[in-house]
């Protein structure tokens, strides 16, 4: 158990994959709200199908309200590059009726908050889905912020993290 608890205690962590670069936030390094509650979020070990198969907890929603903030300095980041901030979840099979409507909001230093809504009812179930908070150009310096919330949300949401990192270029066509 020591070594799980190890792996949870590393700051964020990096992606370098095919010479892109970003951060990977785990659940524990957001900021959700009333995580420790235990009648509004269930958490659970999951090993993450990664080189080193990682193990990371993951909060299940069991309340009905979702505040989750994430955070990125922007010097972990190519200046210039255009990046996106996701949050990647899964929504359970569950029997509730109604809307279930995230908003994600992307906040950057000197500009106006930028949000849009996403219907997770049309989206599958039982599957990772990676939900775009929005897309930014790097900055030297600063901190992009970003948030997925809603007050009306379903039980069964399930939060594997979220990243923020560069967005792959197409390549011209010859």
């Amino acid at each position: 158990m020591a070594e799980l608890g190890s792996q949870l205690s590393r700051t964020t962590s990096w992606i370098e994959r095919t010479g892109f670069q970003g951060v990977v936030l785990h659940p524990r390094e957001l900021s959700v709200t009333d995580s420790d509650d235990k009648g509004k979020w269930l958490w659970h070990w999951l090993m993450l199908e990664t080189q080193d198969h990682e193990n990371v907890e993951v909060p299940q929603l069991i309340g009905d309200e979702v505040y989750i903030e994430g955070k990125c300095d922007m010097s972990k980041l190519k200046t210039g590059e255009t990046c996106d901030a996701v949050v990647t979840v899964m929504l359970k099979d569950v029997i509730e009726e109604g809307d279930f409507v995230v908003n994600l909001e992307l906040k950057l230093p000197q500009e106006a908050p930028k949000a849009h809504e996403v219907d997770l009812n049309a989206m599958p179930k039982n599957e990772w889905l990676v939900l775009v908070v929005g897309d930014f150009v790097a900055a030297e310096s600063g901190e992009v912020r970003f948030v997925m919330s809603s007050k009306k949300a379903k039980k069964g949401l399930i939060v594997k993290g979220a990243s923020v990192h560069a967005v792959p270029q197409m390549m011209p066509s010859e």
